[in-house]
């Protein structure tokens, strides 16, 4: 009897120890939880910028040669079935 007890307690001390060394679910859902809400604040905090950020343009800078070019290109791409030259 003496004997089994000593094996209850050798058990019981190696799955203490088990759970002492394995973060537990709720730390890891917690740092998971973090890490996402962390990736869509700065998905977010990018996007307001992209909106409503500072932006300049100039009809002087416009090139309608290259705008027909990059069009023409475009469109042979699409007929061609070239998907990734249309981008």
């Amino acid at each position: 009897m003496a004997s089994s007890q000593i094996r209850l307690e050798e058990g019981a001390s190696d799955t203490s120890a088990a759970r002492s060394d394995a973060p537990p679910v709720r730390k890891r859902r917690r740092v998971i939880i973090r890490i996402l809400l962390l990736i869509i604040a700065v998905l977010l905090a990018y996007t307001a910028l992209d909106l409503f950020g500072p932006r300049s343009s100039r009809m002087r800078g416009f090139d309608p040669n290259e705008v027909a070019r990059l069009e023409t290109a475009m469109w042979r791409s699409y007929y061609d079935k070239q998907q990734l030259q249309l981008y």
